[in-house]
């Protein structure tokens, strides 16, 4: 039985497959390179899988590319490549043996729908629809990280963090919608975690 099905209804049984066939090559693989914490490896898919599914509802399903930026293990990009089978992902990541292990995963996962960059998100030429993240930077860094990429006028940047955060940025603060993932799921997984929405405006790229 799926514990966590009541909370996403909107994700389907072959997708959550797909979710906890992802946690299992991620373990396999972190045996071999760090790709997340080795810490309660139990609570893998709690702590790096299931706080990834909320975004769901910042990202729009008729958008064509999305590029995530500083992928490390894949995350966020495979959670959301496996919930948007239809748009196209890039994961990037500067780092060649977490790339290397990234591709046999996507390989097994039949993922179709994403491509794999091994470079800095600096040097990158990509321009599509949103850039996401997870624990890269600041958020206000990672929007600068972002700003480049974006190549229309009302762009999206999904960024995942923890802890206390301040916008210090009042053009940043009014254009960004801050998701509390307690909202979702209670225990400590969810605990001071944030989902944060910016979307790009005209002002974003004066």
């Amino acid at each position: 039985m799926n514990p966590y099905q009541a909370f996403l209804p909107s994700i389907t049984s072959e997708q959550w497959q797909k979710l906890f066939h992802y946690e299992q090559l991620l373990l396999e693989w972190n045996q071999k390179i760090n790709l997340i914490s080795r810490v309660a490896p139990e609570h893998t898919f709690e702590r790096h899988i299931l706080p990834i599914l909320p975004a769901q509802g910042f990202l729009d399903p008729a958008m064509r590319t999305v590029l995530d930026i500083g992928t490390g293990g894949g995350i966020p990009g495979i959670p959301l490549a496996i919930l948007f089978p239809d748009t196209s992902f890039t994961l990037m990541d500067s780092i060649h043996k977490k790339m290397r292990a990234v591709e046999a995963i996507v390989r097994d996962l039949h993922l179709k729908n994403v491509q794999l960059v091994c470079e800095r998100s600096e040097q990158l030429k990509w321009v599509g629809d949103a850039c996401v993240g997870r624990g890269v930077t600041a958020f206000a860094d990672f929007i600068s990280l972002a700003k480049p990429h974006l190549g229309k006028r009302l762009g999206r940047v999904v960024y995942w963090s923890g802890g206390n955060f301040f916008i210090d940025d009042k053009m940043v603060a009014k254009s960004t919608t801050i998701l509390d993932l307690e909202q979702f799921f209670k225990g400590q997984y969810a605990q001071t975690k944030k989902i944060f929405h910016y979307q790009a405006g005209k002002a974003f790229h004066d």
